[in-house]
């Protein structure tokens, strides 16, 4: 056996948190979900070059994107169909290993499996895992047939076309790796067809089980911005500003440092709490000495997202000036909100939460100042 053979083989089964369950499949709908939600903090101030109609396609585009951006839209295709095809071939292995495993160079091995004896993981593992594309080719037709689900898997047969299309865009990542949607449109794809779809696989026993697998952490304010994402695909005109607001609370939750711990009277408790709080104990003392040296800072809030005082306000100042250089107006304005906590990003451009009827403050306001 070679050195690289070796290696190879020195590794471990991932243990699923139930017997049909694949736990990678749960960390993919993760990464996907953080790295869509994440596409917003790519861009950033930039959202006004998609001022046009979602889906058109433009040359002014091309200026926006940046290295973050391909990362993170082709994480979020690469992620969601990985979770899709794990998803489905553990229904298929729960019906029979050989719906989802083709065992047909290991005759012995499919032998037993075909008498359904026991069977040790790594003669599992010699066998081939069928391609996305012939999973859910023979998952749709048990499901039409009625052999499969009573009723329950009929979503996933009438997604065909989801499917398809996300195998198409992730294959054009994978083996091409030159195509990717642009900003709005994968807003489009996603908001409306991929994470609906998604959602009605983890409402599934034994899914349903393990949301913390996958899911953020809680907001301080009690907001759930993933279901209010949903329900604006899903009940109205798609607005590029209100979803980009949504996807940075997501993405700042996902990124939060700071644990709510219940406080009990013992020595090892007492230090994970102590140790938990030094995030927010430190973004709160940059916070303020932030504040104190420098002069652009309007104030300084509590963030929505992690519950720490260091969400701060960035302003800066303009003025109308005449030919002979008089000052005819001036104003200050806030233009950037940042967690220096959680992360938590905004920029004036997608204009102020409440517009959206979003839980937030109007962090961007503008004063009139005397000349």
């Amino acid at each position: 056996m070679s050195n690289i053979e070796m290696i190879i083989k020195d590794g471990f089964q991932i243990p699923g948190p139930s017997k049909y369950l694949t736990r990678m499949a749960l960390y993919s709908l993760r990464i996907a979900i953080k790295a869509y939600s994440s596409t917003y903090q790519s861009l950033k101030s930039k959202l006004h070059y998609f001022e046009m109609n979602p889906g058109e396609t433009n040359d002014q585009y091309l200026g926006a994107y940046n290295n973050n951006y391909y990362i993170n839209c082709a994480e979020s295709i690469i992620h969601f169909q990985h979770f899709f095809e794990l998803v489905i071939k553990d229904i298929l292995r729960e019906e029979h290993i050989l719906l989802a495993n083709d065992a047909s160079n290991y005759p012995i091995i499919l032998k037993r499996l075909l008498k359904n004896e026991n069977i040790n993981d790594l003669d599992i593992e010699k066998t081939k895992s069928v391609e996305f594309s012939e999973a859910l080719k023979r998952i749709i037709l048990l499901i039409d047939t009625e052999v499969l689900g009573n009723g329950n898997y009929d979503f996933i047969s009438e997604s065909k076309e989801i499917f398809d299309n996300l195998n198409t865009l992730r294959n054009r990542i994978w083996h091409r790796g030159t195509f990717l949607l642009h900003y709005p449109s994968l807003d489009l794809f996603i908001g409306e067809y991929i994470l609906p779809l998604a959602m009605k696989f983890t409402s599934l026993y034994p899914y349903n089980e393990f949301k913390s697998y996958w899911i953020y952490k809680k907001l301080d304010n009690d907001f759930c911005p993933l279901n209010s994402l949903l329900n604006s695909f899903e009940k109205e005109k798609y607005n590029i500003n209100k979803i980009a607001i949504l996807k940075e609370m997501i993405r700042s939750a996902y990124n939060n440092p700071v644990l709510k711990v219940i406080k009990a009277n013992s020595k090892s408790t007492g230090l994970i709490v102590n140790f938990e709080n030094y995030s927010q104990k430190r973004a709160e003392h940059l916070a303020k000495s932030i504040e104190r040296f420098e002069y652009n800072i309007d104030n300084i809030k509590k963030c929505p997202i992690c519950g720490t005082m260091s969400l701060i306000s960035f302003n800066e100042m303009e003025a109308d000036i005449d030919e002979e250089g008089n000052i005819l107006k001036q104003w200050q304005y806030v233009y950037n909100v940042k967690c220096l906590c959680c992360s938590f990003e905004l920029f004036k451009e997608v204009g102020n939460p409440q517009i959206y009827e979003l839980p937030l403050d109007n962090y961007f306001t503008t004063i009139i100042l005397d000349n």
